[in-house]
């Protein structure tokens, strides 16, 4: 049984299709998943600070301002007066420091007037920039950042951890404006960043990965209409080889049956002419004309195998290589023919692989400027491979690209051929290197 050529299947490359458009909207998905979680985590996260300034400039103006009302002497150091608001600080902003960890009130000179540590209370501190622009009654929006630990007046804070500290302006007893402190622990504001993101995350994953299901019927559409239009180019490209090949063998027919037989039976009817003539001159006239018009002929033989080689089918791709070769010589250029145990070829294989060599050793011969050709044709590893080899002035990208824009496209047509096969075709060439063209084909 002959051996054939093997197809890629479609309903594969389908499935190829659409596994790596699906594959490819996970990875997607899974970037903007990313991007989102990053981009929701830094949106919460700030929600929640911004939720930490607003708690603080109520507490600040609903707590700390109507208690500094009512004990103007806090600001003096009275102790009695410190100790009153100490414990309804304590009570109702401290607590069970689960929230809130400390509270510090500051005057305009840097002093701190309240702590709920009190060994701070009368220290002065050197102020920020953001703290002296509060305090001078320009600035009125509460302000938050992450707290400097390593900051003298934040010694008594070093045990708790990351902390977010926020503070606020409040107007003092005497009219005067006074910097209201908390410190907070971030892990609360990360809580809260947690929730916001625990909410939102979910509903944004879940309409993303909705929107990709939504187009999974849009992307197996594609790839049937893709499937679809390249099976038609590929039905239209075999036609039109079809079609060529049977103009070929019509051609080639026409000329062997009646130009080549009418010169054939020239040259016979000037040899015997030329046997027959009397005069010297007449003979010798005959006989130029009748070797003249043996070597028309061979020329034309030599043209029918290139058109259609009749040895193909007949004799065999070893015998139809070997004829497609012997114009070569004439040309000056040596030739090799190296045939490693080829099996019988289903002959849809002979064709391209005569094809192949065909077009190979055309461009040889019009481009190539080579001496020596080597045509080696075998099979291994359950393929058929082709090679052909010159030692010609070769090619880089460039010089095939401004062939092909010249019209050039033979190698083009070879190439979707082999891969419709299944096969592969590649084509090793650099500027005075020559040239190897390599076809692989697939066998049942």
């Amino acid at each position: 049984m002959p051996v054939g050529l093997k197809r890629v299947p479609e309903r594969a490359s389908i499935h190829r299709a659409l596994i790596q458009f699906s594959a490819s909207g996970l990875v997607a998905l899974a970037v903007i998943g990313a991007i989102a979680f990053v981009a929701l985590r830094r949106e919460s996260t700030q929600e929640s600070i911004r939720d930490a300034r607003t708690v603080t400039g109520i507490i600040a103006r609903s707590v700390a301002e109507p208690m500094l009302e009512e004990r103007p002497g806090v600001l003096s150091g009275d102790p009695a007066a410190l100790k009153w608001f100490d414990e309804r600080i304590r009570a109702r902003v401290i607590g069970d420091k689960t929230l809130f960890v400390s509270v510090k009130i500051w005057d305009a000179d840097g002093r701190i007037v309240y702590s709920d540590h009190p060994k701070l209370v009368g220290r002065s501190f050197p102020l920020g920039d953001d703290e002296k622009h509060l305090l001078t009654g320009e600035g009125t929006e509460a302000q938050a950042e992450v707290s400097d630990l390593a900051e003298p007046e934040n010694v008594y804070e070093r045990d708790e951890g990351k902390l977010l500290e926020v503070y606020v302006p409040i107007k003092s007893p005497d009219g005067g404006v006074l910097l209201f402190e908390t410190y907070r622990r971030f892990s609360a504001i990360s809580t809260g960043s947690a929730d916001v993101l625990g909410k939102f995350l979910p509903i944004f994953l879940l309409s993303l990965l909705v929107l990709t299901l939504a187009q999974a019927p849009l992307a197996w559409s594609m790839v049937r209409r893709l499937r679809d239009g390249q099976r038609e180019r590929e039905e239209l490209l075999m036609s039109a080889i079809d079609a060529s090949d049977r103009e070929r063998r019509r051609i080639a027919s026409e000329v062997h049956d009646g130009p080549v037989q009418e010169l054939a039976g020239l040259s016979f009817a000037l040899a015997g002419a030329a046997d027959r003539a009397e005069q010297n001159e007449v003979r010798q006239s005959l006989n130029v004309a009748a070797a003249k018009t043996r070597v028309v002929m061979r020329q034309l033989r030599g043209l029918l195998v290139g058109i259609h080689p009749p040895s193909l089918h007949a004799s065999g791709l070893a015998a139809a290589l070997s004829d497609l070769l012997a114009p070569l010589a004439g040309k000056g250029i040596a030739t090799t023919l190296d045939v490693h145990h080829l099996p019988q070829i289903d002959p849809e294989a002979e064709a391209l692989l005569f094809r192949a060599a065909q077009e190979a050793l055309r461009n040889v011969v019009e481009h190539g400027g080579a001496g020596t050709v080597v045509v080696t044709i075998a099979v291994e590893a359950g393929a058929v491979r082709l090679d052909v080899c010159d030692d010609g002035r070769g090619f880089d990208q460039a010089e095939h690209e401004r062939r092909r824009a010249e019209g050039h496209i033979g190698l083009d047509i070879l190439r979707d051929l082999v891969t419709h096969a299944g096969g592969s075709l590649s084509i090793d060439s650099a500027p005075t290197q020559g040239t190897t063209l390599a076809i692989v084909i697939p066998l049942q």
